[in-house]
């Protein structure tokens, strides 16, 4: 038996393409700002082999742009990279991203669009 897209599948297929698109965009202005923000590793102070290390895992909606969440390691601190993170951002805002992480969220176009502009104006701040 064959299936035939329907008109409505195939609108739905492209809405979904396009926000995937707009996500990776997001996603890349996201990791300048950090890489912007932190120039090195926070655990050893080396500047090569550096990845943007996110407390709570970019999967997670509600913490995936949240500039607490994210911090740049050096690849080998990548196997402390947890002990770390509470550590570095202090046991109660690490609780307060936790709780956070535990709600379901998901962001409209709208939503995509405002946090475009407000990656882009953190940016322009951060030195």
């Amino acid at each position: 038996m064959k299936r035939y897209l329907t008109a409505t599948t195939l609108m739905q297929y492209e809405r979904l393409r396009k926000r995937t698109q707009f996500e990776k965009r997001i996603d890349n202005l996201f990791q300048r700002l950090i890489f912007k923000r932190d120039h090195v590793c926070l655990r050893c102070g080396k500047q090569e082999d550096l990845l943007v290390f996110y407390i709570f895992g970019k999967e997670n909606e509600s913490l995936r742009w949240d500039p607490t969440n994210a911090f740049l390691m050096e690849s080998l601190c990548l196997l402390e990279a947890d002990e770390f993170a509470v550590k570095h951002i202090g046991f109660k805002r690490y609780d307060t991203l936790r709780v956070k992480a535990g709600f379901h969220f998901h962001r409209n176009q709208a939503d995509l669009v405002y946090l475009e502009r407000e990656l882009n104006q953190k940016l322009k701040e951060v030195k």
